[in-house]
């Protein structure tokens, strides 16, 4: 009996110091969004300041892509909102703990890549680039998206393990491209289908890429839509994690890559995109 009660006693003095570990967690993460809502805040104040009179036709879009981030920020919010709640009222097993705080930060994490896209969207002047794997971007995004692929779809890969390029880009921005697609292939199967990514190697006029596509079953893009899919004003309103084609294309094209598009309405879409490699494959 009284091992019994040292053992309670024992869990029940681990458990005390995992909520704190929560607490703590969810107020330095309280106090990361109020920052990051504050610094949205700013640039959205920025991009109404902004003189657009070199490019009028952009200066009323501005504000679609602004709507886009501001809407998954919210999204983001609420899942770390729900969890910490969920935390705060009952106590879990070490391992289920465990993976609540790193959803968590997955959360954050995702927050972070968000504001760092609309940033570099916002910004004057040339964005970061780098030599950056990728399997690490890979890797990251699948953890960042693992969590919001629901059960009825099929996520599939395609690829050779020993292919592990290095391609010249942004990490965040590419991350956030991905991520984007595989929400847009997601939200096309409603009913249920498979998500495929392939990554094979590419030559286009002599220069050498690493080729991903992002290849869904669901219902496709009208043919009527196709010409217009990466205009900035464009949008089937659906609701998405921050930001559309016309600004996946943009990042591709200022790191010398490019994004293609194939699709026929009620079969499928093939996303196509073009990474230019930074080392000899």
């Amino acid at each position: 009996m009284a091992g019994r009660e040292k053992d309670l006693q024992l869990e029940i003095e681990r458990l005390k110091k995992s909520l704190e570990v929560v607490i703590s967690e969810k107020t330095a993460l309280l106090k990361e969004i109020s920052r990051l809502k504050n610094e949205l805040s700013y640039y959205q104040d920025k991009s109404k300041a902004a003189d657009y009179t070199a490019d009028s036709e952009i200066a009323p879009n501005v504000k679609i892509v602004i709507a886009g981030f501001v809407h998954s920020l919210k999204n983001q919010n609420a899942t770390i909102g729900t969890i910490t709640s969920l935390l705060m009222k009952r106590a879990y097993p070490r391992e289920e703990l465990a993976e609540k705080i790193r959803r968590i930060q997955n959360v954050s994490d995702y927050i972070r890549l968000l504001l760092g896209t609309l940033v570099s969207y916002l910004q004057v002047g040339e964005v970061a680039k780098t030599s950056v794997s990728v399997r690490e971007i890979l890797n990251e995004t699948a953890e960042l998206i693992r969590y919001k692929i629901p059960s009825h779809v099929q996520l599939r890969l395609e690829a050779n393990t020993d292919y592990c390029p290095q391609v010249f880009g942004n990490k965040d921005q590419i991350e956030q491209v991905l991520i984007s697609l595989f929400q847009n292939a997601i939200e096309a199967m409603p009913t249920g289908g498979s998500l495929t990514l392939k990554i094979m190697e590419a030559i286009s006029e002599g220069k050498k890429f690493v080729k991903l596509t992002v290849e869904d079953t669901g219902m496709g893009i009208p043919s009527r839509n196709l010409d217009k899919i990466f205009d900035l004003n464009f949008s089937t309103k659906r609701a998405g994690w921050g930001m559309g084609l016309y600004l996946s294309k943009n990042i591709l094209k200022d790191m010398g890559g490019d994004i293609l598009i194939d699709s026929t309405e009620g079969k499928g879409t093939v996303v196509t995109l073009l990474l230019p490699v930074s080392t000899p494959i």
